[in-house]
């Protein structure tokens, strides 16, 4: 997880907001619970599902420029 939030700063600093709240939790989950696979299952669930809740608002602009052009 180390090596993705350090990619995420580097890379693609706006994904922090999500990269970083999960991976906190996923070494919680790790580390003080005792259960990494859960938390690598939560640290997915946050980083992929969370943004896609968020796909349908930018496809909106997308479309929207579009449909301006025609």
């Amino acid at each position: 997880m180390e090596g993705i939030v350090a990619w995420c700063l580097l890379q693609l600093p706006t994904a922090a907001l999500f990269v970083v709240p999960a991976a906190v939790a996923a070494a919680v989950l790790h580390v003080v619970r005792g259960r990494p696979y859960v938390g690598g299952v939560l640290f997915l669930v946050v980083v992929v599902v969370a943004p896609a809740m968020f796909w349908p608002s930018m496809a909106t602009d997308v479309m929207d420029d579009l449909g301006s052009l025609f």
